[in-house]
């Protein structure tokens, strides 16, 4: 659970009082210095604050293993905030000592590692609601493309399995760049690659498309029960 510190509670205090704002600046990651060399410190980039309830907020956070030399256990997240004074402060923290969290080291490949974390503050009103869209959550990708394609880039007919329907190369090959190497390629005939009008896909092709996408947003872990249970790529603390 979170340990929430007495100055940040009075920044929501002063907040609600003074009808000013608080804003969430930071996520920190310090690693556990036993399982970990090299840097310990690492910052998580704020995609979006949002309001779960008129008491709790949700904040998205979104960093990577690009810079991670070595395997990184972190064991600890610090949230920081700032009130109209613009000055930051420690708002609250979590510790574990037994179960760090564990992101790879980079070897080439990148992975992108999602933070969410739940937080109490009293009146949701007095927070500072940030989507800019700066830095978006894979899993939020996934599912909004999954919405376009089931709307509007796959023809009605795709659903019948019909062969005799088709989407153009230039549909099949915009699928393919936007899911990049998480689909099966082979799914894809040669001509979507060229983006030729002229050339088309059957409707089954579009299909097993669209399937493949719907399981992997099935089959992604959305959320887990704590810090201890988390996955590499998607970690929520309550």
């Amino acid at each position: 659970m979170m340990t929430y510190t007495e100055i940040g509670l009075a920044l929501i205090a002063d907040a609600i009082a003074s009808g000013k704002q608080v804003r969430f600046s930071k996520i920190e990651l310090i690693a556990d210095p036993e399982r970990s060399a090299g840097e310990l410190i690492h910052n998580a980039d704020i995609a979006s604050v949002e309001k779960y309830n008129n008491t709790t907020i949700d904040i998205k956070a979104v960093t990577d293993n690009y810079n991670f030399k070595n395997d990184y256990f972190f064991n600890r997240v610090n949230v920081y905030a700032t009130g109209s004074d613009g000055q930051e402060v420690l708002f609250c923290f979590q510790h574990t000592v037994t179960c760090p969290v564990y992101i790879p080291a980079y070897d080439g490949r990148t992975i992108q590692n999602e933070i969410k974390i739940r937080l109490i503050v009293t009146s949701a009103d007095v927070v500072d609601i940030v989507n800019d869209g700066v830095y978006v959550l894979r899993t939020d990708f996934e599912k909004e493309l999954a919405k376009k394609i089931n709307t509007a880039d796959i023809i009605q007919d795709a659903d019948s399995d019909a062969v005799d329907k088709v989407v153009s190369a230039a549909v099949a090959k915009y699928l393919k760049e936007q899911i990049e190497d998480k689909i099966d390629k082979s799914a894809i005939i040669q001509n979507a690659t060229t983006a030729a009008l002229d050339k088309v896909v059957s409707a089954a092709v579009a299909k097993n498309l669209q399937d493949q996408i719907t399981a992997q947003n099935t089959n992604f872990i959305t959320t887990v029960t704590s810090i201890s249970g988390t996955e590499n790529n998607y970690f929520y603390i309550p």
